[in-house]
C-alpha cells in the first residue's frame, strides 16, 4: 500500500463568509481519499485538516 499524507503549512485560515482571518485552530481531523491500484499497489492520500475558531464580538453581528 502506498499512503501519501499532506497538511497545509500556512499559520492561519481566512473566514469563507466574512474573510476575517483566525490563527485559533478549533480542531484537527484527516481526510483520506482511496484511490484504484497504482502500479499495482494500493494508494491512499491522508489530508490533515484544520478547522479554525472565530472569536465572536457583540459587533460582528449575524453570525
Amino acid at each position: 500500500m502506498v499512503t501519501l499524507r499532506a497538511r497545509c503549512r500556512a499559520d492561519e485560515g481566512v473566514c469563507p463568509r466574512c474573510g476575517t482571518a483566525s490563527g485559533r485552530v478549533h480542531d484537527r481531523y484527516v481526510r483520506r481519499l482511496v484511490d484504484a491500484a497504482l502500479g499495482g499497489l494500493r494508494t491512499v492520500l491522508a489530508v490533515t485538516v484544520r478547522r479554525f475558531k472565530r472569536v465572536w464580538s457583540r459587533t460582528d453581528g449575524d453570525r
